[in-house]
């Protein structure tokens, strides 16, 4: 009995012997000279970091687990940073992966030769020139590693996959020196592999990605990133510790609920307060902007807190339209701020800047904000035209009289086009009317085709497409001018040729959708009456093919959307509500699926739609997604 107690005691000392060398391997040991280090201090709640740049889609800020992180609101969201890496270099980010629809971030370190492609936005871009990179998922960590630039497909083949522990907060940190690679997950070494870059690091992208089809959105099903840290090895002793290793703490997955109130249902990890809005980002570099302050007010319905948010909301866009001066009011084209502040959140990134709350009154039954902050101009013009329901068109139409240009809003062709597009569903702006319009700068922006210079003049319609042009008179004959044979013309003789373009708003740019050239021809006794002829006959001849090249347009844009209706309960009522919903502007056609259930075809963003069945037809938006649409009455 001794002696097997003796042989089991060494036994298990021989035994903790030959495994003390291989249970543990040396700590990770960031470099010491920080280079780039994002902890979210400059990136305000709902908007964007100065950091990256948008390569494709977007994405915003958001509070999870008390820390700021980035979060992609679009299917292959990609963001980029040019970075100069030294020899030896480190690596450290954090990241959560959220289980439904396979949501991954990918940390890429992409070769200079590819940057200029990258910056360009070329196709699938995000997935080539890899030199190294890591992908975040819910279950698992895949890294990959190459001396010479790959696409992701053979970088991630030659790589590995290692499963890590679901629902958690994770840790990855990459020590690169004396060309050695070295890869932690939450503080544990999982790879020691030599490698020599054979190409100069341009910098690093952050890509986002859904690996299949679910029904929540990549903004309600993200995987998220924070304390992304890039530090240099000097050859000195480490000054600052790792990021902090996330190894125990279980974290529960959130899970959307949707909200009693009549709201956009948000993701639960993100914060809503306007006292974490109003802290003053930390300033990257300067880009001019427009100080200005907005007071805002809203009834207290349900909750003051929800009453403070929709008044700071309406503050920001008071500020807004005061920097700009616009001319219509924003308060006048969508009355759920709550709906239009999730959209331009999605939409347009940092167009208000450092907003800070200066002073806040409640009323009791009201509550009142004012608020300081620096409006950025040209994201606010894009803002401003995101906000209008896009059903919207300017008609500016220049007269070009032998030398003489003019801008005449009651010329029959101006009038005629208007009441032809009204008839049609669209709201129509004559541009003519606005005061401070030079009619030469508009027929020298015709003339080069630089209709960038009218971007500041189109914003303050609100309108999503402008149609622009000049018609010229060519005087072909007067009463008595012989015209050939001994025959002498009875008339005066007109042509009016008209140059048109159809400009619409595209990612904050102004593109030229479709031109065209119509002409006409009048009689008359004199100039005047040949004129107004030639321009009688010119009106519907441009109309026609004009609305020809809208139709192209909506066709390409075409969506169906599921409108769901409380309250309906006969058939009667069910019909009635399809009639209405015809008559919305954009909208094809609408299928009767059942009481209160209709799909709808709509040539527009569905938020549009969503604002329209509103500020229109004065439903509530219960619950809203691109697919599906859920009202009430009011």
């Amino acid at each position: 009995m001794r002696k097997v107690l003796l042989l089991f005691i060494g036994l298990i000392f021989n035994i903790s012997l030959a495994q003390s060398p291989f249970m543990s391997s040396p700590p990770f040991v960031p470099g010491d000279k920080v280079l780039y280090y994002f902890d979210g201090s400059n990136c305000p709640l709902g908007d964007v970091s100065p950091d990256f740049k948008i390569i494709f889609k977007s994405y915003d800020c958001v509070e999870y687990e008390g820390k700021r992180w980035i979060r992609p609101l679009e299917q292959g969201t990609f963001l980029y940073r040019s970075l100069k890496f030294p020899e030896n270099f480190s690596i450290e980010f954090t990241y959560i992966a959220f289980k439904d629809g396979g949501p991954f971030v990918r940390f890429g370190l992409y070769s200079k030769d590819k940057e200029p492609e990258i910056l360009r936005g070329n196709l699938y871009i995000y997935d080539a020139g890899l030199l190294l990179a890591v992908e975040g998922h819910y279950d698992k960590v895949k890294f990959g590693v190459s001396p010479t630039p790959k696409d992701a497909g053979n970088l991630f083949g030659r790589g590995f996959s290692r499963n890590i522990e679901k629902g958690q907060i994770h840790t990855v940190q990459i020590s690169y020196k004396n060309g050695k690679v070295k890869f932690y997950i939450d503080g544990k070494r999982k790879i020691l592999k030599p490698v020599k870059f054979e190409k100069e690091i341009g910098g690093f992208g952050l890509f986002f990605k859904h690996m299949f089809v679910t029904d929540k959105s990549i903004a309600e099903s993200p995987a998220l990133i924070t304390d992304i840290k890039i530090s240099e090895y000097t050859g000195k002793e480490s000054a600052r510790p790792p990021l902090k290793v996330h190894k125990e703490k279980s974290i529960n997955v959130p899970h959307i609920k949707k909200t009693p109130k009549k709201t956009i249902p948000s993701p639960s990890y993100v914060s809503s307060s306007p006292a974490v809005q109003e802290q003053e980002p930390r300033k990257i570099y300067k880009v001019k902007c427009i100080p200005s302050t907005g007071t805002g007010e809203a009834a207290v319905t349900t909750d003051y807190a929800s009453a403070k948010m929709e008044a700071f909301a309406r503050a920001k866009w008071d500020a807004l339209e005061k920097a700009l001066g616009t001319q219509v009011s924003v308060k006048s084209v969508v009355e759920n701020f709550k709906l239009l502040d999730e959209v331009i959140t999605k939409d347009v990134k940092g167009f208000i800047d450092n907003v800070k709350i200066v002073d806040e009154k409640n009323y009791g039954d009201s509550v009142a904000v004012t608020i300081k902050g620096c409006v950025y101009p040209e994201k606010a013009e894009k803002a401003l035209s995101l906000i209008s329901k896009n059903t919207a068109f300017n008609v500016l139409l220049i007269t070009q009289d032998r030398n003489r240009i003019t801008l005449d809003e009651m010329n029959p062709v101006t009038t005629d086009l208007i009441n032809v597009l009204n008839e049609q569903g669209f709201e129509v702006y004559d541009f003519a009317s606005q005061p401070g319009i030079d009619p030469y700068e508009i027929e020298r922006a015709i003339a080069s085709k630089r209709f960038i210079t009218l971007r500041h003049l189109l914003s303050k319609s609100l309108a999503g497409a402008t149609i622009v042009g000049k018609i010229v008179f060519l005087y072909q004959s007067k009463a008595g001018q012989n015209i050939g044979y001994g025959i002498s013309s009875p008339f005066n003789v007109v042509n009016a040729q008209a140059q048109y373009y159809l400009l619409v708003r595209d990612k904050g740019r102004i593109r030229i959708l479709a031109s065209g050239s119509v002409s006409a021809k009048g009689t008359g006794m004199n100039d005047e009456f040949a004129k107004n002829k030639a321009m009688k006959a010119l009106a519907p001849k441009l109309a026609d093919d004009i609305l020809q090249k809208i139709d192209r347009y909506l066709k390409a844009k075409r969506k169906v959307v599921t409108v769901i209706v409380e309250g309906i309960d006969s058939v009667s009522k069910n019909f009635d509500f399809k009639q209405q919903l015809q008559k919305l502007a954009w909208v094809k056609s609408v299928e009767d699926l059942g009481i209160g259930k209709f799909r709808v075809e709509y040539l527009e963003k569905p938020v549009y739609l969503a604002n329209a069945l509103e500020s229109i037809l004065g439903y509530k938006v219960e619950e809203f997604t691109p697919t599906k649409i859920k009202v009430s009455l009011k």
